[in-house]
């Protein structure tokens, strides 16, 4: 009987201990730098991680099906908590600005995220927009709000890959005609 209790206050003990600790998530199969996963649904992301397995720095996401595109951004230092903070991304001839919320995430990271509807018209405007930020020479520098700046560069520097093959998926995915 004091055996089974020991044991069962125990397992409650590690069970509190590994539900209180901060889990670092990795987004797991992630490469490192530039990638895209893409669904015949017509949904597709557009991911930069700094190290493989990483967080994802940047996560655009375009889901056709339901006329919605969201941004998210992570781990990005100095970055505050609030509502209507702006999340830039600037290279020399172009610039992309979105306002959204940051949170801290149950990882102890803040995040930046934004959801936006977007029907045909609107998606085509997004396109116009942020495609000469992701088509540029580089590095495009990420802000978020008065945050520490994080340069991604858009070329292939290994063992990061580059924009390129991913992008032509994105694009066609998300802006190409349907």
């Amino acid at each position: 009987m004091k055996r089974s209790l020991a044991l069962r206050l125990f397992a409650a003990a590690c069970l509190t201990v590994s539900v209180a600790a901060p889990i670092a998530r990795a987004d797991e199969g992630d490469p490192a730098g530039w990638s895209v996963s893409a669904d015949p649904r017509g949904r597709a992301f557009l991911k930069w991680v700094s190290e493989a397995g990483g967080p994802r720095v940047l996560l655009l996401g375009c889901l056709r099906d339901v006329d919605e595109f969201f941004v998210s951004a992570k781990a990005v230092p100095g970055a505050e908590e609030g509502d209507d903070v702006e999340l830039q991304l600037l290279v020399a001839d172009a610039e992309w600005r979105i306002t959204g919320s940051v949170s801290r995430t149950e990882d102890g990271e803040t995040t930046f995220e934004k959801e936006l509807e977007v029907g045909a018209k609107a998606r085509k405007k997004l396109g116009k927009e942020l495609m000469p930020v992701l088509t540029a020479p580089g590095p495009i520098v990420l802000q978020i709000g008065n945050s520490d700046t994080i340069e991604l560069p858009l070329e292939p520097i290994p063992p990061r890959a580059g924009i390129a093959a991913p992008l032509k998926t994105f694009e066609k995915v998300c802006f190409g005609g349907k």
